[in-house]
Formats: structure tokens, sequence, C-alpha cells
């Protein structure tokens, strides 16, 4: 839909962004496996299943391994969000190579980057707080990496910061702040809030509210073609477990 009003105009879309189902098999003690299928809506319509994560674990004694195609623990993560944490977009916590991360930085490279996190949970009185920061050991040169075109090359970073805590036993709301530095179509500073209800066990309905700022060098594009000054966003998500 979009809207016009004066000189301005503004547009807003409703999609299913991301659909997820996990299937796990235990075949005896020493064999397991794991499939995930996801579906994700592209916002030039282009919308596809793919299978994202599938594996067969094999365990013997003290020796136990895992062969398949897997996301390596590039991080922490922890959220009390629908929407990934920047830190997740970064993606990496020290890799050899910052560029082979799910941030999919740069395609093709002529120098490796590597990548530092850290991350810090705690409980004060109610509260549930975490917080996670994430980064590029340095530059990437400007031939691999440089989205501001300024030919010094990107050294990007993330960090992220949350605090939730538990109305009843079946409701919680959290709040999070976080921000990047010269990470492309990201904003540079995100707040927002957000609720989460379980009526039953292995149910919950969660629904959030985020509005990000954009450093107008690195922001992403509106639908005109437009550098991003702000974004807000709402989400909602069913989830059931079984």
């Amino acid at each position: 839909m979009v809207i016009t009003r004066g000189n301005t105009d503004s547009a807003s879309d409703l999609t299913l962004a991301t659909a997820q189902l996990g299937l796990g098999i235990e075949v005896n003690e020493y064999f397991s496996g794991k499939l995930i299928v996801l579906f994700e809506e592209d916002t030039e319509g282009d919308d596809r299943i793919e299978v994202d994560e599938t594996t067969v674990n094999l365990a013997s004694g003290p020796w136990s391994g895992r062969i398949g195609r897997q996301y390596l623990p590039f991080g922490h993560f922890h959220s009390h969000f629908i929407s990934d944490p920047l830190t997740l977009e970064l993606s990496a916590s020290y890799l050899s190579d910052l560029a082979d991360s799910d941030a999919e930085l740069a395609d093709d490279y002529q120098h490796r980057v590597g990548g530092w996190s850290a991350y810090a949970e705690g409980i004060i009185g109610p509260l549930k707080l975490s917080g996670e920061i994430l980064g590029a050991s340095r530059h990437f040169a400007a031939a691999d990496l440089d989205a501001d075109g300024n030919s010094k090359g990107d050294r990007p970073l993330t960090w992220n910061l949350e605090a939730a805590t538990d109305l009843t036993e079946t409701v919680e709301v959290a709040l999070r702040l976080e921000g990047s530095r010269e990470l492309a179509e990201q904003p540079k500073i995100q707040c927002g809030a957000g609720i989460s209800w379980s009526p039953r066990p292995h149910i919950s309905l969660s629904l959030e509210y985020l509005r990000g700022e954009f450093d107008r060098r690195f922001a992403a594009t509106d639908d005109f073609g437009s550098p991003m000054q702000t974004r807000d966003m709402v989400s909602s998500q069913l989830a059931i477990e079984f």
C-alpha cells in the first residue's frame, strides 16, 4: 500500500517474513538427527522454501560427532524478542574470516578479517538482563567491503542490550536497545518493546514493536529507492512446540 501526502510518499506492507519447521529423530543412543525447513518471503516476491539445517549425530561413549549442513555457533544471541538482534545480523563470535559468517558481508574478498564478541547475563530482582557486543577485529580492505564508499574499508560492529520480566506466570515483557556501526542496511540505533503470552504449555503468542534510525551512509533503501532515515516494525509470532 502506498500513501501520498502532498510531495511525500510512504509505503507499508504485511508479510509472513519467516516460517520454520524443525523435526528431530532419535534412532537409538548412538544415532540421532535433525531437519529444519525454512520459508522466507522475499520483498521482491521471490518466496522460497529450503532446507536450513540437516544433521546426523553420532555418539559412542566419550566420543561424539555431527555431520551435515549446520550453522557454526557465531556468538550467543540470547533474546526475548521475535526479531533477531543486530549481533545475529553480523553473526560472528571469533572467526578466522568474518566474511564467512551468515551476514554475507562480502561475496569475493582479498583479505581475511577476524571477528570477536563478548556477552553477559544476570538477574537483578525480577529483571533478567543480557548484553552482547560483536565486531570485526580490523577494517576490511576497501575493495572487499566499503558500503559508504569512502575508500577506507568498513569495520562492522554491533551491540544489543535487553531487559525482561515476568508480569505473571504466563506473560513476559521485554525492552531492547541495540545499535550498529558501519554495518550496511542496519539501523545505527534501534529500540523497542515486546510482550509474550503462553496460554498453554508449548504454545506462545508474541507481539513486538521496534523503531530504528539509520546512518545515511549505511542506510537501507525504501520502496522508492531512497535511503531510509527511520524504520518502524511491528512483528507477531505464534509458536507451537511439539
